[in-house]
């Protein structure tokens, strides 16, 4: 009696323990693979960001790329740069299928980039091809212009730290006095009057003015045979001038004049 009473009282809940179990079973073997989606990677945060170089900082040579490319459906992250202002960007490296935290997204060769304004950006494509950008702009490549030093203070120059100290018991000897020339006062010397100069006589002075007429007709006609020459010059040289063109115009038209006959002659005679 009392081992059918036991029997009785873990039957039922035996049986109901079989019956959870076998439609668990059942279910973990009806769901198809995949179903449950894939893992989620520890985090779950979704980051495309470059945190180096910043923006308006200056760069040469080869620059780290650091920053973080994060997402829960994390597919690949790639690194572009372009000139400032544009949107024509180039790729860096490779493509990444590693998520990065808080570390090193790339090295971006700058050596044979010309100097100016450029912008980075990190692209995190997920795995259904949607994407997010991070960017870095207006950062400055200066390879051939190098940085402007910073100025520092010159220490200023202290005359009296330079001087030995005074010795005791030295006299400094004084310098003579300068002597003085003393001013001579010069007498004064009358000035000589002149002597006035005897008049002409009447013959020196109509010999003089028979000179001076004479004078002017003299240069007259040297200037009249002056003017002569040069006229017959001026005109000897446009006659010349006039008929060397004349003889090219002639020796030109005389050339067109027998290519053109030339030129009939063989459309003529060819068959």
């Amino acid at each position: 009696m009392a081992r059918s009473f036991v029997s009785w009282r873990s039957g039922p809940w035996l049986s109901r323990l079989l019956a959870l179990l076998t439609v668990c079973l059942f279910l973990a073997s009806a769901t198809p693979a995949g179903a449950i989606g894939p893992v989620r990677p520890l985090f779950q945060d979704a980051a495309a960001v470059i945190s180096s170089p910043a923006g308006g900082s200056s760069v040469r040579g080869s620059v780290q790329i650091t920053g973080s490319a994060l997402h829960p459906a994390f597919q690949r992250y790639e690194l572009y740069y372009t000139v400032e202002p544009g949107e024509n960007w180039v790729f860096i490296g490779d493509a990444n299928t590693t998520p990065v935290s808080n570390g090193v997204l790339g090295v971006w060769e700058t050596g044979g980039l010309p100097d100016g304004n450029y912008s980075l950006r990190v692209r995190v494509v997920r795995q259904d091809g949607n994407y997010d950008d991070g960017f870095a702009r207006n950062v400055v490549v200066a390879n051939t212009t190098p940085p402007t030093p910073t100025p520092t203070d010159t220490p200023a120059f202290d005359v009296e730290a330079t001087l030995p100290p005074p010795i005791e018991g030295v006299v400094t000897p004084t310098p003579p006095p300068t002597a003085t020339a003393a001013a001579v006062q010069q007498p004064d010397i009358p000035t000589p009057t002149p002597r006035p100069s005897p008049s002409a006589t009447p013959e020196a002075q109509s010999q003089a003015t028979v000179s001076g007429n004479d004078t002017p007709s003299d240069s007259s006609d040297s200037a009249s045979l002056t003017d002569a020459i040069e006229g017959s010059t001026l005109q000897s040289s446009f006659v010349r001038g006039a008929s060397l063109a004349g003889a090219i115009f002639l020796a030109v038209g005389a050339f067109f004049g027998l290519r053109r006959l030339l030129t009939w002659l063989w459309y003529l005679i060819a068959p």
